[in-house]
């Protein structure tokens, strides 16, 4: 169970560790993921993410912009 990120100020990431990991923001509540402006997804396997508009504006509060990283 996730409980809370939060990256407070700055460019923060989120990185992924691991191989074949599933990044649902979907299924998350809203506000759970705040101020983090890069997702990476790189690394080994075929790590994935899905979000929806919402997910978008809830995960960075002052910039409505996120950077996804992968390979």
């Amino acid at each position: 169970t996730l409980a809370r990120v939060d990256g407070g100020g700055n460019t923060d990431t989120l990185k992924l560790a691991g191989a074949d990991l599933n990044l649902d923001l979907t299924q998350i509540d809203n506000g759970r993921i705040q101020d983090i402006e890069i997702i990476d997804l790189t690394g080994s396997g075929n790590n994935t993410l899905k979000l929806n508009l919402n997910d978008l504006l809830d995960i960075s509060t002052s910039t409505n912009v996120l950077k996804v990283i992968g390979d």
